[in-house]
């Protein structure tokens, strides 16, 4: 279908503007047009929908703040979850230079900010490093923010960051702790909220299979269509015992993508260690590095 010459200036306004390939552009609004074509109240009229497809593609990327251009190394994520307002969110983690100096920082991913970005982690590998993504950034904040003008190129880079996490930990400010020193090592807040790149690496042994659960909403505790899944370590290298006879133990909340590592396995974790109002300790895991595998029935 061929693109109109209004249609064509405001694309290569958008390109010039926001950075955004031109293809990118024009494969978003012929996408728009084929839903415009089927709204009601303006399908059957060429012009209207034309219109109506060109403004839902300038909102998409003009709407919001403008984007650079990042290298980034993605090394973890968060599970699909659904927010209070219920919007479909994941935070994805990665190693990029965002002021001077390589380190860790999160990229927010949001469905509120465009169709399927939330499942961007989807289309990534760990540890392989991207050129050029195109992300915005938070005032006031090292944080990035995926928009509809972020897209991972399919050429990508392997690196060694997975293979040899412990040669990064202090470069990037995660700090070795045992299941035994979770407790005293929380990772730090900013108000109510815990700090989400502070994060802590735990070794342990994974003391059952892990188990996924539905995630519940908000309001009406009901399954909300995302899931979760639960990973209980135990220690790996020490031989400790409780005052009540048990072993100590750390449980960790990880996407279900992550949590598919037979029991009995030994497993680098990473993420914050937080604390709730009833005082358990727990884990959000962002990263599980599988370092000595059992081999599964059957193998």
């Amino acid at each position: 279908m061929s693109i109109s010459e209004n249609v064509l200036q405001r694309i290569n306004q958008i390109n010039q503007q926001r950075n955004v390939p031109l293809e990118q552009i024009k494969q978003s609004y012929q996408e728009m047009l084929k839903f415009a074509s089927s709204v009601s109240s303006v399908a059957g009229d060429p012009q209207a929908i034309e219109n109506y497809a060109l403004t839902i593609v300038w909102k998409q990327y003009m709407g919001g703040p403008s984007s650079d251009k990042y290298d980034v190394c993605p090394i973890g994520y968060s599970g699909l979850r659904k927010e209070r307002s219920g919007i479909l969110r994941c935070d994805l983690f990665v190693i990029a230079n965002v002021t001077g100096t390589p380190n860790l920082h999160q990229i927010v991913c949001r469905n509120k900010d465009g169709e399927g970005i939330a499942e961007l982690y989807q289309k990534i590998h760990l540890g392989f490093q991207y050129k050029d993504v195109l992300l915005g950034k938070f005032k006031d904040s090292t944080d990035l923010l995926a928009n509809p003008q972020t897209v991972f190129p399919n050429e990508s880079t392997p690196t060694d960051i997975l293979a040899n996490f412990g040669n990064y930990e202090a470069q990037f400010g995660v700090k070795r702790i045992t299941v035994m020193e979770a407790k005293n090592n929380l990772s730090e807040k900013d108000g109510n909220y815990t700090i989400n790149t502070d994060w802590r690496i735990v070794r342990g042994i994974i003391n059952s299979i892990p188990s996924i659960f539905d995630r519940k909403d908000f309001k009406t505790k009901e399954p909300d269509g995302t899931q979760n899944a639960r990973i209980e370590l135990v220690s790996s290298d020490s031989f400790e015992i409780l005052a009540d006879g048990s072993i100590p133990k750390l449980t960790c909340w990880s996407a279900p993508e992550q949590a598919s590592i037979p029991a009995n396995s030994i497993v680098d974790v990473a993420g914050t260690i937080n604390k709730n109002k009833k005082g358990d300790i727990s884990m959000s895991a962002y990263l599980v590095i599988p370092i000595v595998t059992p081999p599964m029935e059957g193998e």
